[in-house]
């Protein structure tokens, strides 16, 4: 178990100053260039990415079969290599906030990571713990949107080919009373 200086250096997501959004424009510049690798822990499987500002996360690896040590030495060895400015560790909460066996899991690795990075990297990476219910809610959100779409393609398809029946069907009539026309001359 880490010693409590230690677990104040995992900076919560819900910290006031983690909320606060950049005001100047220090700050924003400071933002944008900012390199995070994001880490989405699991016991069978970590995903690894890394993101430039927050922006167009790019994957990196899928890791299995580590134990902790293992794998918070390949995190920080990725840290290195891209010359990440923070980490962010991924905390899967329950809906209504409250720890999760695996939330309680995730923050046990964070202190094995947290020992990698001091160890390797001093303190100027950081580790954040970022509260995974507002991504779930993202993706759920994304997947509406998508279903929507889908529908509205759908409706948009289904109102096309009603319109083609339909002048398919004027056509035909307007041939068969071209044709009807001419058989009644041809009567005459």
């Amino acid at each position: 178990i880490a010693n409590q200086d230690q677990e104040d250096d995992i900076i919560a997501a819900d910290d006031t100053s983690i909320k606060s959004s950049p005001q100047s424009a220090v700050a924003a510049e400071a933002f944008s260039t900012l390199r995070s690798i994001g880490v989405d822990y699991g016991l069978t499987r970590t995903g690894i990415a890394i993101t430039t500002g927050g922006y167009r996360p790019r994957p990196l690896a899928i890791l299995s079969n580590l134990n902790a040590t293992e794998l918070a030495t390949t995190v920080v060895n990725y840290v290195i290599s891209e010359q990440a400015t923070n980490i962010v560790l991924g905390l899967p909460l329950h809906k209504d906030g409250s720890d999760s066996e695996q939330s309680n899991i995730t923050r046990e690795f964070g202190q094995f990571l947290l020992q990698e990075v001091r160890k390797r990297c001093g303190t100027k990476i950081s580790i954040t713990l970022w509260d995974e219910r507002n991504l779930q809610l993202q993706e759920e959100q994304r997947k509406s949107m998508m279903e929507q779409r889908e529908k509205g393609r759908n409706a948009r398809q289904e109102m096309i080919a009603r319109a083609k029946a339909l002048e398919e069907s004027a056509n035909t009539d307007g041939l068969n009373q071209q044709k009807k026309k001419k058989k009644k001359k041809k009567k005459k």
